[in-house]
């Protein structure tokens, strides 16, 4: 492999772009086109390339914007221009396995504690068959089985290969009450990192415990997004390592100020977002009723709202996912995320010499206002301005007046 020096072929730098989705957690990177001049290449230029793309005066010290894969997509007698393609973690969240007709079925992912969960039937149409979720113990032993409600921890066959069985035919509605293997956002996280080939870093996150049951299938990556925003989480994949931060957590500090600190900044931005005055959620769990006319299992529908002190003025807004069947547990989780939504959105513009992180706390003063403030900021996105040699960090954050 030869090395090259691109500088002088290099016409126009991708931007770079890290960033959350709205609901998510994952800050990943977004990328514009690159491109190269025409004379770049002495033969025909290929349509696809593996690159390694830093910026900096000096290679020991430069800034890693990209590795991997491009793809040609103009050709002109100024400029080649190419696509920068990133490879998405496309692994599915569910295992997958057969009805009693052959057909495909998803098995739902069991997460903590939960009651009355419905598992998938397979086998002959004849046999009480069934796929064993993902369950802490057997039955009988730490995971009951019932019958529309009625216990019925008896009759059961481990077939060694996933599945459970029973000699004595079912009459209703067969469920299962226990603890999944993963109860926690963190033995979450480091099984969808297993799944995904990727080693796991948790030392800036918080335990939140989880306890619900996933029917939907969907790829690995985006349900970690979900669970992240859902637990006042965020995260990022770097090298081959996903890093896992609470937003409390500060991930690294940054001092800067107009003089006599670390970092001179360009610039600062303060923006204070319409306030929410209220998030409400919506779920159900099942339970076992008994009466007079027999057992059999029913659905309970749960509704939490919480308000802030913008009763007059906010907006409302809701959670779709729920990853939790106690009450307790779905008011703290929407207690941290009106609170995250109701912080001030601060800007700051820094010099370019390294990449910030998720979760990297900026403690700044700025003199450069009318009314002197200081305070700080946790990086949640950032994007970076290649001409002007600055680096664009926003999150959120909390100034004071000096």
């Amino acid at each position: 492999m030869t090395t090259m020096w691109w500088e002088p072929k290099v016409v126009d730098l991708p931007s770079m772009d890290m960033g959350r989705s709205s609901g998510g957690g994952y800050m990943k990177p977004t990328y514009g086109q690159i491109a190269f001049a025409p004379d770049t290449y002495s033969e025909r230029p290929p349509r696809k390339a593996t690159v390694d793309l830093n910026w900096g005066l000096k290679y020991s010290s430069s800034i890693k914007i990209f590795n991997g894969t491009i793809i040609l997509r103009k050709y002109t007698t100024q400029e080649l221009v190419y696509d920068i393609f990133r490879l998405e973690m496309e692994v599915k969240l569910l295992k997958t396995g057969v009805d009693t007709e052959d057909n495909d079925i998803n098995l739902p992912l069991v997460l903590g504690d939960v009651t009355h969960m419905s598992p998938q039937r397979t086998g002959d149409k004849s046999e009480q068959r069934y796929y064993f979720p993902d369950f802490v113990g057997s039955i009988g032993d730490g995971v009951d089985a019932y019958d529309d409600g009625v216990l019925i921890n008896d009759s059961w066959t481990d077939n060694g290969d996933g599945t459970v069985s029973r000699s004595v035919d079912l009459v209703g509605e067969l469920t299962f009450s226990g603890t999944g293997n993963k109860t926690d956002i963190i033995n979450l996280f480091n099984w969808g990192c297993e799944e995904l080939g990727l080693i796991f870093d948790s030392h800036l996150a918080k335990n939140i415990e989880l306890d619900c049951v996933v029917t939907s299938q969907q790829y690995i990556i985006d349900f970690l997004d979900e669970i992240a925003w859902y637990c006042d989480h965020g995260f990022y994949v770097l090298d081959d390592m996903l890093y896992l931060v609470h937003n409390d957590a500060d991930n690294g500090i940054q001092e800067v100020a107009l003089s006599g600190a670390d970092v001179t900044p360009v610039g600062f931005t303060y923006h204070w977002p319409q306030p929410v005055k209220k998030y409400t959620a919506e779920w159900t769990t099942r339970y076992a009723k008994t009466d007079k006319d027999g057992s059999r299992i029913k659905s309970k529908d749960h509704k939490v709202e919480i308000f802030s002190e913008y009763t007059e003025i906010g907006i409302e807004e809701s959670l779709s996912g729920i990853y939790n069947e106690s009450k307790n547990k779905v008011k703290a989780r929407l207690n941290d995320i009106l609170d995250r939504e109701n912080k001030s959105t601060i800007k700051v513009e820094l010099p370019l010499f390294r990449l910030p992180r998720y979760g990297e706390r900026i403690d700044f003063t700025d003199r450069l206002s009318v009314n002197p403030v200081e305070g700080y900021v946790h990086c949640r996105k950032f994007s970076l301005d290649y001409e002007a040699k600055t680096v664009i960090i926003e999150g959120d954050g909390e100034i004071y007046f000096i």
